[in-house]
């Protein structure tokens, strides 16, 4: 983290040098084989971050591990939740992250096929998620390309009201998930716009001005443009 004069505040993902780490779990830094990683110790492979209306930071740290960890604004550990798997509290690749205004955690979880929201605190280590975005439901791996469908999710990034948008990498596409009157989403709902294709059955990549190949990350400003 820096401060507006770029000076180094603190860092994330290494030991202060007077503190002793336990010893690392089988599979290298930072990494457990089932992915949970260890709080006290380097990430592994990190691939987003995020933060929430209180400055808390929550990082992925998706490629070597599978898990998202919480710390303070000011760098201090808090919890991680999250391992390899299929189910509700797990994930395979963490691609991208992003916090809504009511804290809930947003996860696209790329080797699942789907995107993961969940509570703004677990209270345990692969604690349910509170819905899936991707997929009609948990454990289910289908990378079709449909308006309920995706393939390796990577970015994420809402709208001005609220709205999810997710980078579709495979298809070569961004959904537009649109929250319910409740601001509630349902299990396996169908994306309501598709950027990038003619429909919702389209993947081919592209260089034109209708076309995306490969998008990653995403965001949005303060008029509703998508980047």
């Amino acid at each position: 983290k820096f401060d507006p004069q770029g000076r180094v505040l603190f860092l994330l993902g290494r030991k202060p040098e007077s503190v002793d780490n336990p010893p690392r779990p089988a599979g290298g830094a930072g990494a457990a084989a089932t992915g949970e990683g260890a709080p006290q110790d380097v990430f592994n492979r990190p691939t987003d971050v995020a933060w929430d209306a209180q400055g808390n930071i929550f990082v992925a740290d998706g490629l070597g591990n599978a898990r998202v960890a919480k710390f303070t604004k000011d760098g201090v550990f808090v919890k991680s939740w999250g391992f390899k798997g299929t189910g509700e509290g797990q994930f395979d690749v963490v691609r991208g992250i992003q916090i809504d205004a009511q804290g809930n955690v947003y996860v696209a979880d790329g080797g699942n096929h789907r995107v993961l929201v969940c509570e703004p605190i677990p209270t345990a280590n692969g604690a349910s998620a509170i819905q899936v975005l991707g997929q009609s439901g948990f454990n289910i791996k289908i990378n079709d390309a449909t308006a309920r469908n995706m393939a390796r999710p990577y970015g994420l990034a809402f709208t001005v009201e609220g709205h999810m948008l997710v980078s579709d990498i495979a298809h070569n596409r961004v959904l537009l998930f649109r929250k319910s009157l409740t601001g509630q989403y349902t299990n396996g709902q169908q994306a309501s716009v598709v950027f990038g294709q003619r429909d919702f059955t389209g993947s081919a990549g592209g260089g034109d001005e209708t076309r995306f190949a490969a998008p990653m990350h995403i965001a949005t400003d303060t008029d509703d443009r998508l980047y």
